[in-house]
């Protein structure tokens, strides 16, 4: 992709951007380099830094984090919850808004809820569920008026244009989530 003697003048933000590409060619096809530079000119500066120290003080504070989605979102939720494992917390996805949530112990547990539209009615449902239970809910969306962004004690959204193919199904770039997620978890 990239010869040595080019490799070899990157900084350290370029080195980053490389790897993340690299390891998420996938999902980096669906982002224009717009996009994709806005994001990462966004998640360099201090002001990320800044947005991102209150969702760490809960993560850090929990016992337990449950990641919460739906369809795409609910992959992610898997894919989040293994990350954060990996880094010795504990904690689950959650893909089925009409599990049984009441039989969990929730004393010190943190809700994260992924939705890129933050309207899913289930997934709001089953928000103010954990909600009534005390749970502090932090949530990434694309939108920082959605409902979901609305309702929760922290919210990082992304702002990226909606798209959408072959019948309305939503094929809008998950790389942001996917990076925020890792940074978190790399950081607790």
């Amino acid at each position: 992709m990239f010869s040595y003697e080019q490799l070899e003048k990157y900084n350290e933000t370029d080195v980053e951007i490389y790897r993340y590409v690299i390891k998420n060619m996938d999902r980096v096809g669906y982002m224009s380099i717009r996009e994709l530079a806005h994001f990462f000119a966004k998640t360099n500066s201090s002001a990320y830094e800044r947005k991102l120290m209150p969702a760490l003080t809960y993560l850090r504070r929990a016992t337990l984090v449950i990641f919460v989605g739906i369809g795409s979102s609910g992959s992610l939720a898997r894919y989040a919850a293994r990350c954060f494992t990996n880094a010795g917390k504990v904690a689950f996805g959650l893909e089925d808004s009409n599990y049984p949530v009441n039989a969990f112990e929730i004393h010190d547990t943190v809700v994260f809820a992924l939705s890129e539209s933050g309207e899913t009615p289930e997934l709001i449902a089953l928000v103010q569920h954990f909600q009534q239970r005390r749970c502090a809910v932090l949530s990434i969306t694309n939108q920082s008026q959605s409902t979901l962004a609305k309702l929760s004690d922290w919210n990082f959204s992304y702002q990226l244009a909606h798209q959408r193919i072959n019948g309305n199904y939503n094929i809008t770039t998950q790389v942001p989530v996917v990076y925020v997620i890792e940074t978190l978890a790399k950081r607790l």
